[in-house]
């Protein structure tokens, strides 16, 4: 049972958090055109603001990243929230994933620095001198960590938070994905663009992603979540967290013990590869909806530990994710 004042729908529900769905005030999907990896995409994206934000000076950025299959919608329950306490909050939406089409001459391979290189651009298209903080939701969180130690980056993004990131060892996804021969996922994905047998794989493929539980904005993205799910590359990650830890840049991750999706998730191996002290690890338990923990303002690296929450923190406990994503963010204004 969820603690009074979390919200915890029917698993049918969260589950179809990629979809088109009520994304909350402020709300605009907007979009830009990146030349980038030798293609041109017209990236969509959600952009949140406060409906009473003052006209006078940008409000400073935060950037979200979904992971696979989804959309801006990964931050539906979140979004509006982090924009009302006076942040422009922007959103992402990956090509074939999102709302964002693939480009025209099938560039986009859905690797890891394929995304990297997209968020880069939209960061540069957009002139985003300083962000506030990157969130990234489970694959988003592999793409942020490798965006922070790209030195082009480099002093642009000032945090860094990471909702059920994927972890540096193989998780139930990728081990199932990877029982098929390497080269059947990229077959598979280029048999659903082809005429007359397309519809066949694809309908027969996304049937394979929703039985692991993802749901996609539409079918060829179900698709694809299996193929990136196949290419998630975790000696990068590893390598890409031991970096995050070296640049020292402020950091917040969550992660729920009861997440089924990915295991062993943070605990403990991404931990050990930030160089996480006892010290910075909050603990929710499953009765309390708040734990007497608190971090001090000076303390800028923080794990949160929940006993439950499942895949997706941020919408099972949206008030505590929100709660301190804002904590953090206030700690830093007050650097």
């Amino acid at each position: 049972m969820a603690p009074a004042g979390e919200i915890c729908k029917p698993d049918k529900e969260i589950v179809n958090y990629a979809l088109n769905l009520n994304m909350g005030k402020g709300f605009q999907r907007c979009s830009v055109e990146l030349s980038v990896l030798g293609s041109t995409f017209n990236m969509l994206y959600g952009e949140w603001r406060s409906q009473g934000e003052s006209l006078s000076g940008e409000p400073p950025v935060v950037l979200c990243v979904h992971g696979t299959p989804a959309t801006d919608g990964a931050f539906r329950p979140i979004a509006s929230l982090i924009a009302e306490k006076g942040f422009r909050v922007l959103a992402i939406n990956f090509p074939g994933n999102g709302y964002t089409e693939l480009d025209s001459r099938r560039v986009y391979d859905c690797s890891i620095n394929h995304k990297v290189a997209l968020v880069k651009s939209f960061i540069f298209t957009l002139k985003l001198s300083s962000i506030a903080m990157a969130i990234g939701h489970s694959l988003g969180c592999t793409v942020i960590a490798s965006v922070v130690c790209d030195p082009e980056v480099h002093g642009i993004i000032k945090s860094i938070c990471g909702i059920c990131e994927t972890g540096i060892v193989p998780h139930r996804g990728q081990i199932e994905a990877r029982e098929f021969p390497r080269y059947l996922p990229y077959i598979l994905f280029r048999a659903a663009f082809l005429p007359y047998i397309g519809p066949i794989v694809t309908f027969l493929y996304a049937r394979m992603a929703h039985r692991l539980g993802f749901r996609g904005r539409t079918p060829k993205a179900q698709v694809m979540s299996i193929l990136e799910g196949y290419l998630i590359d975790f000696e990068q990650y590893k390598a890409s967290l031991s970096g995050v830890a070296k640049s020292r840049i402020p950091y917040l991750y969550m992660f729920a013990m009861d997440d089924t999706i990915i295991k062993p998730g943070m605990w403990p191996t991404s931990m050990e590869a930030l160089g996480v002290a006892e010290k910075d690890i909050k603990e929710y338990s499953e009765v309390a909806c708040h734990s007497e923990e608190m971090f001090e303002d000076t303390t800028l690296h923080r794990v949160i530990r929940f006993s439950w929450g499942s895949h997706r923190l941020q919408f099972t406990r949206p008030e505590t994710v929100i709660k301190e994503i804002v904590s953090l963010l206030t700690a830093l204004k007050a650097k």
